[in-house]
C-alpha cells in the first residue's frame, strides 16, 4: 500500500518521483484523483481481506466426508507430494521456513504429531482462497506461500489421506479420524 499513497500517485502521473523518471506517465492525475485513487485501493483491500478472512473461517468450519483412501494415495503423500507441491523450495531443511516444518517424510511425520492432520490440509486449501482472492492471509498464510496453490486433485488426495488418520506407508495413524 505505501507505494499507492495519494501524493506517490500524484507525483508519479507528473514524472517526479526521483529514481522512477524513467517512467513514463501521462500527467492525467490531479491530487483529488490520486486521493480517490488511494481511498478506492484501500476500500478495496479491506473489503478483500474481509471476504479471504470470512472464506477461511467457513472452509476451517466445514465436516470433512469419511472416504477411502485409493490405491496410489500413500504413494503421492509420501513420495511425490512435498516434492510436487513445492514445498521444498522453502523447507529443505536450510531456509528460515525450516523451523516450521522440514519437507521430508520424517518431517512431515513430526509436523503432524505436532499439529494436526487438519491444519495441514487448511493451509492447503487456504492458499488456494489466498490465490483467487490475489490475498495472502496474515498471521497464518497458506502453503505454498510461495508458490501456485496445490491442485484441486492433489488436495482431494490429501484430506482423503487425513480423514483416514494420516496413516504412513506401514498404515500406522499418525492423527485422529476428522
Amino acid at each position: 500500500m505505501a507505494l499507492f499513497t495519494a501524493d506517490h500517485l500524484f507525483r508519479y502521473s507528473h514524472r517526479n518521483i526521483g529514481e522512477a523518471n524513467h517512467l513514463r506517465s501521462a500527467k492525467i492525475l490531479s491530487k483529488r484523483h490520486g486521493e480517490n485513487i488511494f481511498d478506492f485501493l484501500g476500500i478495496s483491500w479491506i473489503e478483500t481481506a474481509a471476504k479471504l478472512e470470512k472464506s477461511v473461517s467457513i472452509m476451517k468450519k466445514l465436516k470433512l466426508q469419511n472416504q477411502d483412501l485409493r490405491e496410489g494415495d500413500l504413494k503421492f503423500v509420501w513420495q511425490r507430494f512435498l516434492k510436487k507441491s513445492g514445498c521444498i523450495h522453502c523447507h529443505d531443511g536450510q531456509g528460515r521456513a525450516a523451523e516450521n516444518f522440514i519437507a521430508s517424510s520424517e518431517g512431515l511425520v513430526e509436523y503432524i504429531k505436532n499439529n494436526s492432520g487438519i491444519g495441514f490440509l487448511n493451509l492447503l486449501k487456504t492458499r488456494k482462497i489466498e490465490h483467487e482472492l490475489n490475498l495472502i492471509s496474515f498471521p497464518n498464510p497458506g502453503m505454498p506461500l510461495a508458490g501456485p496453490p496445490v491442485v484441486e486433485k492433489d488436495i482431494k488426495t490429501i484430506e482423503r489421506w487425513v480423514v483416514n488418520h494420516c496413516p504412513d506407508q506401514k498404515m500406522r495413524y499418525l492423527c485422529k479420524r476428522h
